[in-house]
């Protein structure tokens, strides 16, 4: 499967990119942790948004979930330079509902939250707003409280968006 993704990223159009990705997410439910090296290296090449966060959430995050062990290699794509590892680690629990882990989001969100760039900020509203379909008191709170001084506009109004108050 990862030849066959190769193949594909190796692929000048992007729509090639596009089917790698939905391979990935296929082939991530049963594959080992190693798979995650494989998404690092297709995340990081000619990266954007349209292929990060498809890697990110339905197959990164899919491996993480089974593999729990690899929450070092999350954490440290979160604390990285590399600004799509770092957007992948951030928003890699998307779609987990209620196993999304609560305290490493917000911690994630709180150390990313003075990112300049705006794929960041972005990501860390997403997150928080994938976790307020399920809690969404944890997010006001959280929101409204320990990230009231630190996240950004963007990343509030974003990860407050289904939330009605």
């Amino acid at each position: 499967m990862v030849t066959a993704i190769d193949a594909l990223w190796a692929r000048p159009e992007r729509e090639h990119r596009y089917a790698g990705c939905h391979l990935a997410g296929r082939f991530a439910p049963g594959a080992s942790p190693e798979f995650v090296d494989h998404a690092a290296r297709w995340i990081t090449t000619d990266p954007w948004w349209d292929t990060c966060d498809p890697l990110a959430r339905a197959c990164v995050g899919q491996v993480v979930r089974r593999h729990q062990s690899l929450r070092p290699t999350m954490d440290r794509w979160l604390a990285g330079d590399d600004l799509w590892l770092t957007r992948s680690a951030i928003i890699h629990m998307g779609g987990w509902k209620d196993a999304i882990d609560r305290d490493w989001v917000f911690a994630a969100c709180t150390a990313r939250a003075g990112h300049p760039d705006f794929f960041i900020r972005k990501a860390i509203g997403w997150i928080l707003r994938d976790l307020a379909w399920v809690d969404p008191g944890a997010v006001v709170a959280f929101v409204e409280g320990p990230g009231a001084p630190v996240l950004s506009n963007l990343s509030k109004r974003e990860g407050l968006r289904n939330v009605s108050r």
